[in-house]
């Protein structure tokens, strides 16, 4: 059986696990990553990986990360909401510590491999993901080719599309960007903003079910842009439907049913496009490098999975 280690690597936390061919997660770590430099990083993966390959044959390394990534190099070209990390050679850098073959991915790319291989597009042909978290991520997957990365490694950054032209600055240097309206991280500051205190994504979302001043239009706002994203997504790529994923995913009973109307009602063949939550939740990453690591097909799936 076929064993390798995965990790998921976030602005918070460092999510890692041991995972086998078959897709079952047999070991599982998390360690927060808050403010730590690319050295301390580095060496908190090697660490990681030591910890979960010990007394077990280790096939490779497959690592999701936050940015542009080019696989092929295993070196992150941008990552800005991890600034550190920008211009890192992972798999160089790693491999100083670690004898093991390593990939390196876009973590949102990994995630829609996740879903592909064991999750909500299983059975789907092609779809757009969409990781709605702490910012917005989005993978383009079709069965045929596999993730499209793009020339220059930004295929799918649907969090730095512009929702609003001339609207909120980005880090990455646009204003308007999806992500500075969709993301956890904005509707908590929207919410800080108007009404003078800070409340979590979950207390919003809650907030706004029983008709709280500054939350409701808040929640109404995200369902709407949100569909919005989706019709301008669904009219250009033509995908079999989408996959939405992330944190506020598990907030759904709040938005779901909402936006899927707006959706339907706005886009002109929306009713034949499926809306999917991720189904392999917090794991979807983990799954996805692991999926990669083991270098099924390389980005192929196996239609024994379809």
């Amino acid at each position: 059986m076929k064993r390798v280690i995965s990790i998921d690597l976030g602005g918070t936390n460092l999510k890692a696990a041991l995972v086998d061919q078959e897709a079952n997660i047999l070991r599982r770590l998390t360690v927060p990553t808050n403010k730590m430099g690319r050295t301390a990083l580095i060496e908190q993966l090697a660490g990681v990986m030591k910890k979960l390959g010990q007394d077990v044959e280790i096939e490779a390394v497959g690592i999701g990360t936050p940015g542009f990534v080019n696989r092929e190099a295993g070196r992150v070209l941008l990552a800005t909401n991890l600034s550190e990390w920008t211009g890192t050679d992972v798999e160089d850098e790693l491999h100083r510590i670690i004898s093991l073959p390593i990939v390196v991915e876009n973590d949102a790319n990994v995630a829609a491999l996740g879903e592909a291989w064991v999750g909500a597009g299983r059975n789907l042909d092609s779809f757009f993901m969409i990781t709605l978290g702490t910012g917005v991520g989005g993978a383009i997957f079709a069965r045929s080719t596999g993730i499209w990365n793009g020339a220059s490694y930004r295929g799918g950054e649907v969090g730095h599309a512009i929702l609003y032209p001339g609207g909120k600055p980005c880090a990455c240097g646009q204003q308007g960007c999806v992500e500075q309206y969709l993301s956890g991280r904005s509707i908590e500051a929207t919410f800080e903003q108007l009404a003078g205190k800070r409340l979590r994504c979950p207390e919003i979302f809650a907030a706004a079910a029983v008709g709280h001043e500054q939350a409701t239009p808040i929640v109404n706002r995200f369902c709407s842009d949100l569909a919005v994203l989706l019709t301008s997504l669904n009219n250009i790529f033509d995908p079999a439907g989408f996959i939405i994923g992330g944190g506020l995913v598990h907030l759904r009973q709040f938005w779901w049913a909402k936006v899927q109307q707006a959706f339907q009602t706005q886009c002109m063949h929306g009713e034949a496009v499926a809306l999917l939550p991720a189904t392999t939740g917090n794991s979807a990453g983990l799954l996805g490098a692991a999926y990669l690591a083991l270098g099924l097909k390389r980005e192929h799936l196996d239609e024994s999975n379809s």
